[in-house]
């Protein structure tokens, strides 16, 4: 069993970094976006499962995985929602 010392004037209410701190010698995780879903997961197991890795110590937010923001691109008469970089091309 591993132990660690949170530091001096911290109660249990920040055993909650331990949680999310891996222990010595494991893989760190963090949010996975696979399809419309987010897993925390280690970037190995993410890459195995075919998601998109966020990086260690991300955590599933609502919208992580959401994709790039996309606003009305009007093109001629009619206006789409893309995101910037489409509508310029």
């Amino acid at each position: 069993m591993s132990t660690t010392f949170l530091g001096l004037s911290t109660s249990y209410l920040f055993a909650v970094i331990c949680a999310l701190t891996p222990a010595p010698g494991e893989p760190s995780s963090g949010a996975c976006c696979i399809g419309d879903g987010c897993h925390m997961l280690t970037e190995e197991h993410c890459a195995a499962e075919g998601g998109d890795y966020q990086g260690d110590g991300t955590e599933c937010t609502d919208d992580i995985c959401a994709g790039p923001p996309t606003g009305a691109c009007c093109i001629g008469d009619g206006c789409h929602l893309l995101t910037e970089e489409h509508c310029a091309a």
